[in-house]
């Protein structure tokens, strides 16, 4: 229903619209037809049946009063009327008597047919017309002549002829209608088949055509204007939720890579004591084992050594038995004594054999039980180490990842920055304070701004340009655009078609806020200062448009120049335009 309601106001909205238009459409064809049709009323009667009337009247001077002096000498005054008759009275010739104070006769006598020029019937009024004098015998030469048909008044020729004047002929211009009369007759019949009410018709005609075609052309800029608006406006909105989610995705892309960065660390963390524990474990079993090691040939040594002095005993037993047997009883005792000590010793020796064997076989038990453990050790610093390698591939994973995260988060910065470029009013970005660094440098005694918003006052739609160079004679319009690669249109139609950048990853279009892409951008930005005439920016003869890319891109051959005032280039070469479209002026 509100729906309904709404499209119908529209509609009567609309119609009202055309009605208004049409209206000024008609005052204005109706006042500029009045004033051309005026001047053709003005130019018709003064110039071209006056010079009509002046060419007739000139040859009616070398013939008629022959003519007519000769009828009159030979009383036929039918002839006299025919001859009158010949001009169909398109204008007046009026015979009177010699002194020019009765009208004797005239052309159209006995038409019924009323002319404007029979109001001048009346021998007073006569007076002011031109006339000649008939003579008998007829006049052979003219009296007066008119030098060319632009002059008002015959001149005499200084010819006389001779003989007794028996009447005179009047020449009487057709009085000159006002222009409120031709337009009552032209309005009456329109259609008719004389000249001057056919101009008429040709010039109203023509002059409406003109003002329809002015207005359907102005209203297909203001209906391509309103496409433009809303164009802007919708990419204003595209533009913000884009960057909104561009920035939400950064912030997630931000996070997810801190908790990468986050998770790498404690694997290094963990890497860092699985290394240590290798470390310690491998040194402890190293440590124990050449302690072992020691010990076992410690006790080897001692074990030799009690071996050594067992035998010394047991030469030394051989030997006090031998001497026991070979000696006499008194000293038996003695050596007795003696054997008995050293049998003595010997047991203990065996005994401490005894207790190195079973001390080297422990040892050697305990080294084969260290190797066991050496094997377990070096199976656990395996698994340490395919623990330590598995989390160095983990950690060389959450680093691409890390790295993807960051390329990505710096792509999506350019993106949101390119984006925020075509936003009307913002912060100047790196590339856009480069061009203002480069223009302030080349042009210290040029008026630069910053931002400038172009559009008109009474427009809810801002137009702002990146920068406007203005010179004395000439003012250059420049768009930034950050995109770096291959710059070329991606249609056929570079000026109606959008553009695109190049680069080897993936290919990226070029937004613009206005328009299909920069060059329709710039030339909205151009055509607005040269339609608004209330900026404050002097009132330059001519205006130029350039889109600037950065140093490192190419520009495709098709973009480079675009018409006349129109111009793409990198930064490297935006002097050198700038200062090449300004000599075009001078």
């Amino acid at each position: 229903m509100i729906n309904k309601l709404i499209g119908k106001i529209l509609h009567t909205s609309t119609k009202k619209q055309a009605l208004t238009r049409l209206s000024i459409i008609a005052t204005i064809a109706t006042g500029i037809g009045g004033i051309i049709a005026s001047n053709i009323h003005e130019d018709y009667w003064n110039k071209t049946i006056f010079r009509v009337q002046t060419v007739d009247f000139n040859i009616l001077s070398h013939t008629l009063p022959t003519k007519l002096s000769y009828a009159l000498i030979k009383r036929n005054s039918e002839e006299v009327q025919r001859t009158l008759n010949s001009n169909y009275s398109l204008f007046g010739l009026v015979l009177t008597d010699p002194t020019g104070k009765k009208i004797i006769t005239y052309s159209g006598k006995n038409s019924s047919i009323s002319r404007p020029w029979k109001a001048y019937l009346d021998p007073e009024k006569l007076k002011n017309h031109p006339f000649d004098v008939l003579l008998d015998p007829p006049p052979l030469f003219p009296e007066r002549i008119y030098d060319d048909p632009h002059v008002t008044e015959s001149t005499p020729t200084k010819l006389i002829n001779n003989g007794r004047i028996i009447g005179r002929i009047y020449y009487v211009r057709i009085p000159k209608r006002t222009f409120k009369d031709d337009i009552i007759k032209w309005i009456s019949n329109p259609f008719s088949s004389s000249g001057w009410i056919e101009s008429y018709l040709v010039t109203i005609i023509a002059i409406i055509i003109v003002i329809i075609l002015i207005n359907l052309e102005r209203t297909f800029v203001q209906e391509r204007e309103q496409q433009l608006k809303e164009d802007n406006r919708r990419l204003q909105i595209d533009l913000a939720e884009k960057i909104q989610g561009r920035e939400l995705q950064q912030a997630q892309i931000d996070s997810q890579r801190s908790q990468f960065e986050q998770e790498s660390q404690e694997l290094r963390n963990r890497i860092n004591v699985l290394n240590q524990s290798i470390h310690q474990l491998q040194s402890e079993s190293e440590n124990r084992l050449s302690e072992l090691q020691k010990r076992l040939s410690n006790t080897q040594l001692e074990s030799q050594q009690n071996l050594d002095q067992q035998q010394k005993y047991e030469d030394r037993i051989q030997l006090l038995t031998r001497q026991l047997n070979e000696q006499k009883d008194n000293q038996s005792e003695e050596l007795k004594h003696q054997i008995s000590q050293a049998q003595f010793e010997l047991n203990s020796l065996q005994i401490r054999e005894d207790q190195y064997r079973q001390l080297v076989n422990d040892l050697q038990q305990q080294i084969n039980q260290k190797d066991d453990q050496e094997q377990q050790l070096q199976s656990q610093v395996r698994d340490l180490q395919n623990s330590v390698n598995t989390y160095q591939e983990e950690e060389k994973r959450l680093q691409k990842q890390i790295e993807d995260s960051k390329s990505e988060s710096e792509n999506l910065a350019t993106i949101i920055e390119q984006y925020k470029e075509e936003i009307n009013r913002h912060d100047l970005n790196h590339f856009e304070k480069e061009i203002q660094k480069v223009l302030t440098k080349s042009f210290p005694n040029s008026r630069i701004e910053t931002q400038f918003d172009v559009g008109e006052n009474t427009d809810n739609y801002s137009k702002f340009t990146d920068f406007i160079v203005i010179f004395k004679r000439a003012c250059v319009v420049i768009e930034a655009k950050s995109y770096k690669g291959m710059i070329t249109p991606n249609e056929s139609d570079a000026k109606n078609g959008r553009w695109v950048c190049k680069t080897k990853k993936r290919d990226v279009e070029i937004l613009s806020c206005w328009g299909k892409n920069p060059y329709q951008q710039v030339k909205t930005y151009r055509d607005a200062i040269r339609n608004n005439k209330n900026l404050q920016i002097g009132s330059p003869n001519q205006v130029y448009g350039i889109v600037v890319f950065p140093s490192d891109s190419s520009i495709h051959e098709e973009l480079i120049q675009m018409g006349l005032h129109y111009r793409v280039t990198t930064l490297n070469n935006l002097v050198a335009t700038i200062n090449q479209l300004n000599r075009q002026v001078k």
